[in-house]
């Protein structure tokens, strides 16, 4: 990490800057800040830096970089913000699908993905509201029976023991897959 270090010290002073040579583009210099601030540890500044991106990039309609800034702010922010970093991957899977860019639909389906499926997360957001299985049967024109399976898989799934945990585990950001 010290050449990281190294790098982003001479780069920090030109955060407006886009990355172009003669042969290619990279994008802002502000991605490349953020995901070095995040290789360091650094993770307000590392949001500082994609998020100046992400304006930059959306400023001059660069919708492959901007696709490629949010899925490396969405890498960064996994570890403490799993639910703003699954919301920052499916945006990136809307456009990495219509552009057809496999490198990016590849990362950007990992971080959409999780343990849930639908109808559990379904269940599981009515259960932490405080509905009663009975309630949420009724709701969902289901049994039951059923009602407590999804909830009991949920919590065994996102490793909680009751609703109320339930609640704060759903907030946090869990993902979803169908």
């Amino acid at each position: 990490l010290p050449l990281t270090g190294t790098a982003y010290a001479l780069l920090e002073p030109l955060p407006s800057r886009y990355l172009n040579s003669t042969t290619a583009c990279y994008g802002t210099t502000s991605r490349a800040l953020g995901v070095m601030a995040a290789a360091l540890g650094r993770h307000e500044d590392a949001a500082r830096h994609f998020e100046r991106a992400i304006a930059m990039e959306e400023r001059i309609g660069a919708a492959a970089f901007l696709a490629r800034t949010r899925l490396d702010f969405a890498r960064a922010l996994q570890p403490i913000d799993p639910g703003r970093a699954r919301a920052l991957a499916v945006e990136v899977l809307a456009t990495a699908r219509r552009l057809g860019l496999a490198g990016l639909l590849a990362g950007a389906t990992e971080l959409a993905r999780d343990d849930l499926t639908f109808r559990e997360r379904e269940i599981a957001e009515l259960a932490a509201t405080g509905l009663a299985n009975r309630e949420i049967a009724g709701r969902l024109h289901i049994s039951e029976r059923t009602v407590e399976t999804h909830v009991r898989n949920a919590l065994a799934k996102l490793g909680v023991g009751n609703r109320t945990q339930l609640g704060a585990r759903l907030r946090g950001g869990s993902q979803c897959r169908h």
